[in-house]
């Protein structure tokens, strides 16, 4: 009953992301608006992946060897209607070996494509933020009742610029520091309007002030009641 419920939640989830789209006869979305969405619908695979297994997906699959293999955008592949994609992968292998060509090769996936940013074949500018203390952790999943701060004022991802894109396969992501400097990065940022970011209740905002550290600080943060007046 439980996994039916969870199902059920997700396919609401996804209707009222359609029905919130641009209706038909309004004229194609902003550059920025497919970019929000694409956050949007990133936020709600991340959701549905820890509705699966209990547990958020972890920021990178580590071998053996605590060597990084693959990362979190590999993971939720099944929640985009991506399982072949998915199923053609060796995960027990690091993204770039050869028996995982045939998917490196492949375009990146539309949800991990920002329209504004004309990157090269199989890159992404989205990118988690990773700390010893954020929501995606290497080689481990947290469960939501680790992260104990506002879920609307914890970052999950964000969007970098295209300078700093990367392999969407690849196990790469960024961090506190890269989020300090980008807000206050001015038109170096893929939309004019600023900072565009996905935070953990699936919430998607343009950060388009300069904050103070601390406050940057409590985005990335999951404990300590440092993030409610963030905004």
């Amino acid at each position: 009953m439980r996994l039916l419920f969870d199902l059920a939640l997700v396919a609401m989830l996804l209707v009222f992301l359609v029905v919130q789209m641009p209706r038909i006869g309004k004229g194609p979305p902003s550059k920025r608006s497919v970019c929000l969405n694409n956050l949007r619908q990133i936020g709600i695979a991340i959701r549905s992946y820890e509705l699966a297994t209990g547990k958020l997906p972890r920021a990178t699959l580590v071998g053996d060897d605590g060597m990084p293999l693959h990362s979190w955008r590999t993971i939720i592949l099944p929640f985009f209607d991506e399982g072949s994609l998915y199923d053609s992968i060796d995960l027990s292998k690091p993204w770039d070996h050869p028996v995982n060509v045939e998917a490196r090769l492949q375009p990146t996936p539309d949800f991990l494509r920002c329209p504004s940013a004309n990157l090269p074949h199989g890159m992404t500018t989205y990118l988690a933020i990773i700390a010893p203390d954020s929501c995606l952790q290497p080689g481990k999943g947290r469960t939501m009742s680790e992260i104990t701060d506002e879920h609307a004022n914890t970052i999950l991802i964000i969007e970098v610029p295209p300078d700093m894109a990367v392999p969407w396969m690849s196990p790469w992501d960024t961090d506190e520091a890269v989020l300090k400097a980008l807000c206050r990065a001015g038109n170096h940022l893929p939309h004019k309007s600023g900072l565009t970011a996905l935070f953990l209740d699936g919430s998607t905002r343009i950060i388009s002030h300069t904050f103070s550290e601390p406050e940057i600080r409590a985005w990335t943060s999951v404990s300590g009641n440092d993030g409610t007046e963030a905004f």
